[in-house]
């Protein structure tokens, strides 16, 4: 299971996952191994997901072969590729509980970011989340998830009330901008690096996305510690229509900000 974070901003939302992914073979216990990168920037959004991995495999294939262009068209892509895979999981498993889920962030019609989570529990619709929203993998409980999102909630509310955003003057905007997603981003590392401790189905590195309102997305990827000091740098991706997910090796150097 991974872990996803998610928060929305208003002018920018964030969406982050680890890289481990996991998986038990029978008498030698849970395997796991770093670097699967899960977040993908699609031309309406970001898109990453956590649970069973043939249905997360099945859904990523799906996404490189298309244009994903609105969240209608990605719930049609959920519907058709996980739900076999959770009944073929059933039949093999019976019994087996179905945490799969995906954490998206995109604009609306109007131009306006929103944050949702589509849980198998939903039937996998969306179900918008005003501010944060937190995954944790399944050796966590309810009460935990909850437990830090109230925490995030807290600590980005005082991000919020520190960091003016709202400033007509451009330069001084785009300052103020860069300085809050920089707060934001060493703060959600943080809380990775916490989990990462405590529960072996996170790794110590993460991905991190930054959706902007005109749509061109920033990344992050690196060790959640280093990235929590601040060592590490935004890189600007141009919104276009193909769909990729983020990895280390798009990031060029004249993309820094």
């Amino acid at each position: 299971m991974t872990l996803l974070i998610g928060a929305n901003l208003k002018s920018y939302s964030i969406i982050a996952a680890d890289t481990r992914a996991s998986w038990e073979i029978p008498f030698l216990g849970k395997q796991h191994k770093d670097g699967d990168h899960k977040i993908a920037a699609c031309s309406f959004g970001l898109v990453t997901g956590s649970g069973y991995v043939d249905a997360l495999d099945a859904v990523k294939k799906e996404l490189l072969q298309k244009t994903i262009s609105n969240t209608n068209e990605f719930t049609d892509i959920i519907q058709r590729c996980v739900k076999p895979k959770i009944e073929e999981l059933k039949k093999i498993n019976p019994g087996t509980e179905d945490n799969t889920c995906f954490l998206i962030s995109y604009r609306n019609n109007e131009g306006l970011i929103r944050l949702a989570v589509m849980h198998a529990k939903w039937n996998y619709e969306l179900e918008l989340y005003d501010d944060v929203a937190v995954i944790l993998p399944t050796n966590f409980t309810i009460e935990k998830s909850e437990e830090y999102r109230s925490c995030i909630r807290e600590k980005l509310t005082e991000f919020q009330d520190n960091v003016n955003t709202n400033s007509c003057d451009n330069e001084i905007f785009l300052n103020n901008l860069i300085n809050h997603i920089n707060c934001t981003v060493k703060l959600i590392a943080s809380y990775f690096h916490e989990i990462s401790e405590k529960s072996s189905y996170v790794s110590s590195d993460v991905d991190i996305g930054v959706l902007l309102n005109d749509g061109n997305v920033i990344y992050i990827y690196g060790d959640s510690m280093k990235i929590k000091e601040g060592k590490s740098s935004l890189n600007v991706l141009i919104n276009n229509s193909d769909t990729r997910f983020l990895t280390p090796d798009i990031i060029k150097k004249d993309e820094h900000l």
